[in-house]
Order: structure tokens, then sequence, then C-alpha cells
């Protein structure tokens, strides 16, 4: 055990096993459209195991729909999750299971993006966040 002050190398750290990649939006409007936002390309095919949406100012008069998605494909992960009118602020997380996760296998060179759809009419800002784990062997 080093002395003390000696401090850690982080160069002699070793890992085995698959680390998690963590990407997120920045802060998006829920009552304006915003498109290609957060572009990130998928370093290997990965898996989605935590979707989390941060709601930073309440939906004023209607909900406020966003989606994760490729380029060529803005609903592929996530299509048109609702952010409800209303709903405090806070982060939440959406079930991987829920009705608008379309799938949670992202393939290795995707673009990923974040999208709304602008359908909070007064207000309505959030951050959303996505885990990844690598898919195959370790």
């Amino acid at each position: 055990m080093p002395g003390p002050g000696a401090g850690y190398r982080t160069g002699d750290a070793q890992w085995n096993g698959k680390m998690p990649i963590a990407i997120s939006s920045p802060l998006m409007s829920l009552d304006t459209a915003e498109t290609e936002q957060g572009a990130f390309i998928a370093p290997c095919d990965l898996e989605i195991v935590q979707i989390t949406i941060n709601v930073v100012v309440t939906p004023g008069t209607a909900a406020g729909s966003w989606n994760f998605g490729t380029r060529a494909d803005v609903g592929a992960f996530v299509l048109a999750n609702d952010v409800a009118l209303g709903v405090a602020t806070g982060p939440y997380d959406l079930p991987l299971d829920h009705a608008d996760v379309v799938t949670l296998n992202v393939n290795k060179g995707d673009i990923l993006e974040f999208d709304t759809g602008g359908e909070a009419t007064t207000t309505g800002d959030a951050v959303f966040g996505i885990v990844m784990m690598p898919r195959g062997p370790a």
C-alpha cells in the first residue's frame, strides 16, 4: 500500500468487464421542435439499459414529446414519448418495457440523436439521458 501522499496512478488501474456508456442531450425545448441534437456515434454494438428524462421546466399547456434514434430514423429507439402536462420537475426513468421504447439494440456506427416534437405550446424544457452497455462477449 502506498504511503501517505503517494497517491494512486490511474494508469495502474485494471478493469475486467464491460464499461457503460452514458450520453445525454443538451437542454431541449418541449415547446419548440428541435431535431438532431447531441449526435453520438456508437463505437460498438450496444444495448440500452437506462433511459432518464430530467424535466427542467414543466410543460405548460400540452404534453411535449421526444424521440431518441438515429440520423436515418429519429424514433428508432424511443418514439414520441410524452412529457406530461404539469409533471413535476426532476428526473424520471422511462421503463425499458414502455410502449414508446421501440428497441434496446444499437448497432456499431449508428449516429444517435435526440429530437423533440414541440407539442408543449408555451413552456417545457428537459434533458434526456441514455445509458448503454456493449453487447457481445466481455
